[in-house]
């Protein structure tokens, strides 16, 4: 009997699970990089952190997620032996002796090519958008990175920034760190349409051509729009706004062409160049600690709010920076809380930027990743193994803190 675990708790787990010959395999335990399904149930076995694997007795661990060359890195990196790892979505793991014993050959290639047929179903159902030339009529009216940060140089604007984890939230479905609910969609919806002078919404720039992102996050984002299609995201949308791009703070690692990255950054500095700034951002986020993304500001302050489900805090969060003065230029990193923030706070005379991933995107910059990675100290959420809590001492942080909401 082979014991396994199998890593990922998704969609694609529950397949991996069906193909696993029963009679010749016992699942041990299931593995997940979130740190919020730690402890918890999956088909019967419970949910463990990556680093508990040191201390476990398997045989195999078995990949149950498609883009699966970060988790073999990760795995390996914590000391797990490349020979005990079996990705389920590489076809090569057929030819291995031990994989007839533990998965169910057919199913694991019905489920191969049923992937393969539903990626380029994805494709063709996007392509005539992304090849349009001079017939503009269904692509949304979306400024580009350097006009969008152009603008936030010279003007006053706040800006509240759309991703598809925000349009997801407002079609009802939970996001990682942010449960869907009626009055969040609501208030989504209200800020995507609505128009005040000294406010600007950026969109996902992904309704045209997408030659200029990664060929990862091209299949990633045709895959959005087959899922969220174009229908209901253009009926959000006020067809006679001008809307900006919400990539001003992902200018790196989803580019092809990464060479644009130092100018975005350097202009982006420019926005809280010498100003008084207060960053309102989760308790794992940090933003500016360990760079120098702000060192050019003249002084910092910090509102610490929970990182995850934080619009179940929206009334404390709203309360405790409107208590500040009006001259603090307020960065948000607060996913789409903060977009509903930087709508609200404009409204009530304050200037706010939903600043989102900026600092992650300079890290990754600064060390030249081709891919996202954890980052130390930092919660990133996107990168295998970059959700874990760290802790680490730093006096100047905590001197910035000027309150804590607890969730």
């Amino acid at each position: 009997m082979h014991r396994i675990v199998i890593f990922g708790t998704g969609k694609s787990a529950e397949k991996v699970c069906k193909s696993i010959k029963n009679t010749t395999v016992e699942i041990v335990n299931f593995v997940d990089n979130n740190y919020n399904k730690h402890g918890k149930m999956f088909n019967d076995r419970e949910i463990i952190s990556p680093n508990d694997l040191v201390d476990l007795q398997y045989d195999y661990i078995v990949i149950a997620i498609i883009k699966y060359t970060s988790v073999i890195r990760q795995l390996l990196n914590i000391g797990v032996s490349a020979d005990k790892i079996i990705p389920y979505f590489d076809i090569d793991i057929i030819d291995k002796e031990i994989t007839s014993e533990i998965i169910d050959v057919h199913k694991l290639l019905k489920d191969y090519y049923d992937l393969k047929l539903q990626r380029l179903t994805i494709e063709m159902n996007n392509k005539p958008y992304e090849i349009l030339t001079d017939d503009k009529r269904y692509i949304p009216e979306v400024k580009d990175i350097n006009d969008t940060i152009d603008e936030l140089i010279n003007s006053n604007m706040s800006i509240s920034r759309f991703g598809d984890g925000e349009i997801k939230l407002i079609a009802g479905k939970d996001i990682g760190f942010q449960k869907a609910n009626s009055d969040l969609s609501r208030r989504l919806k209200e800020v995507l349409y609505n128009e005040i002078n000294n406010h600007i919404v950026g969109i996902l720039n992904v309704f045209g051509s997408l030659s200029t992102y990664t060929e990862d996050l091209q299949t990633y984002f045709r895959s959005y729009l087959y899922e969220y299609d174009r229908e209901f995201q253009y009926g959000l949308l006020n067809q006679n706004k001008v809307y900006y791009d919400a990539f001003i703070t992902r200018p790196y690692i989803s580019y092809r062409d990464k060479s644009h990255a130092r100018k975005v950054f350097d202009k982006f500095k420019k926005i809280w160049d010498d100003k008084e700034i207060l960053i309102v951002e989760g308790d794992r986020s940090r933003l500016g600690r360990g760079n120098d993304l702000f060192d050019n500001v003249k002084d910092c302050k910090r509102i610490i709010c929970p990182n995850e489900n934080a619009f179940e805090q929206y009334d404390k969060i709203f309360e405790s920076i409107v208590k500040q003065d009006k001259k603090y230029l307020i960065l948000l990193a607060l996913g789409p809380t903060a977009t509903i923030l930087a709508y609200d706070l404009a409204k009530a005379g304050y200037r706010a930027i939903d600043i989102g991933h900026i600092d992650i995107e300079y890290e990754w910059y600064q060390m030249g990743a081709e891919e996202k990675v954890p980052i130390k100290h930092k919660y990133t959420n996107e990168a295998y193994g970059g959700n874990s809590l760290f802790e680490v001492e730093d006096e100047e942080y905590d001197k910035q803190i000027i309150e804590v909401i607890n969730g």
